[in-house]
């Protein structure tokens, strides 16, 4: 049998290592060589097969669950060697399934880390049916053997499918349905695959009638803790952490109240490792009172003027005396690219709000304008998931704290662990 992965030992630095993705290894255990070695002045090492094992079970009550979407998610050194990659406190990885390196199994395996392929929907359809008609996504039958050959070859524990936006679930039990075949064949195949699905908070009619069914046939749902920044008022929209609705409650009332009690451990919270920056819209008498970087409010014209930024950008603005970023979006319909380098003249510091419980900031620049930051801190994500009453936490996604110092890296992963995960729903004013 052909090695899913292979260990290429040097034991004596006196043979040539190669690439593991170079070689292979046929069924004689001959060494098959795809590249050129590295050095070919010296003999090739001995290369040691290594099995990456059956997919793993699950090993602790609360759920960390973890994504990578950059290009990071297809680099071994990255899961090897980088300082934010902290293998004992996350319980599945979450990656895109382009250009996966198979090691990267093997490696989170040997640290008990469930693998999980991440796949949009239209991805699903596209890739795992048999037909469409029509263009219609929910016409024709899952080749649900297809997706379990996927999982053999690369050794993955399962899916994570991602059908968080609009009117994606089909019309009456289409969803549910299709959640049903995927999950009773993934768990017929082995017991410990696992399957889950990314929503946001608010849903449908359609998904509301099928919520229970689409827990029923899930391992996981989890709820994407971003789709909660920004409320509209009119026509506008509020992107502040002082919107009257918060994410606790609205994980509450949306999917905690309507399932069966049991389910409430099923739910896994993913908060964003990133923030947005937004200018306000500011009338004139808020624009000569520098009192309004306090105000509750932050109004904008157009979501599309809303930046994201990584948490280290984030943090590095607001340990400075400039607003220096660039608005670059690609939305079709929206074409701006330009950089804000203004002198700051007055800062809000770091507030607070309590119903939310989330932070932001506010910054008035030489030119009256105010931008607010909004964010997650260490702290507002150790609010969040100690007072909700659910079966875990996770982060969108990991390459965004790389090259953060290693304090500030371990307080974002100490503030979603297992220890802080609350197991009752707390009412905060």
């Amino acid at each position: 049998m052909a090695c899913a992965f292979k260990m290429i030992y040097d034991l004596k630095g006196d043979c040539c290592k190669i690439r593991c993705q170079d070689i292979n290894i046929n069924n004689n255990n001959n060494t098959i060589i795809n590249d050129e070695p590295l050095c070919p002045s010296k003999p090739l090492c001995p290369c040691i097969c290594e099995e990456c094992g059956p997919p793993i079970g699950r090993k602790n009550s609360k759920q960390i669950f973890i994504y990578v979407a950059g290009g990071k998610q297809s680099n071994y050194t990255y899961f090897e060697k980088d300082p934010s990659v902290k293998w004992e406190e996350i319980d599945t990885l979450a990656l895109y399934s382009n250009k996966f390196d198979k090691r990267i199994t093997c490696l989170a395996h040997r640290n008990n880390v469930k693998v999980v392929f991440t796949i949009e929907e239209g991805n699903v359809f596209d890739d795992f049916k048999y037909l469409k008609v029509n263009g219609n996504y929910w016409d024709g039958y899952i080749n649900t053997t297809r997706l379990v050959n996927t999982l053999l070859e690369n050794n993955v524990d399962g899916y994570s499918l991602d059908f968080e936006y609009g009117n994606r679930h089909g019309k009456d039990l289409e969803f549910s349905n299709t959640l049903k075949t995927i999950y009773k064949k993934l768990k017929s195949v082995n017991e410990n695959y696992q399957l889950t699905s990314a929503f946001s908070g608010y849903y449908s009619d359609v998904l509301k009638n099928q919520i229970q069914l689409v827990a029923d046939n899930l391992d996981y749902i989890v709820i994407m803790g971003y789709d909660f920044i920004n409320t509209k008022i009119g026509t506008n929209i509020t992107n502040s952490a002082n919107s009257p609705i918060g994410l606790r409650k609205i994980v509450k009332s949306w999917w905690m109240d309507p399932l069966e009690k049991k389910d409430s451990s099923k739910i896994v919270l993913a908060l964003p490792w990133y923030g947005q920056i937004a200018k306000c819209d500011l009338t004139y008498d808020q624009r000569v009172n520098a009192a309004t970087i306090f105000q509750p409010d932050c109004i904008i014209d157009n979501r599309t003027n809303v930046v994201q930024k990584p948490i280290k950008e984030i943090l590095a603005l607001l340990n400075n005396d400039y607003l220096i970023f660039n608005i670059n979006n690609n939305d079709e319909n929206f074409n701006i690219n330009k950089t804000i380098n203004n002198t700051i003249k007055y800062s809000s510091g770091i507030l607070w709000t309590s119903n939310t419980q989330t932070v932001f900031s506010r910054y008035r620049d030489t030119n009256g304008d105010i931008y607010q930051f909004n964010y997650d801190s260490p702290f507002s994500i150790y609010s969040k998931v100690r007072s909700l009453g659910i079966g875990g936490a996770g982060v969108w996604c990991l390459d965004k704290i790389i090259g953060l110092p290693k304090p500030i890296i371990d307080s974002f992963y100490f503030a979603f662990s297992r220890q802080v995960i609350g197991d009752t729903y707390i009412e905060i004013d």
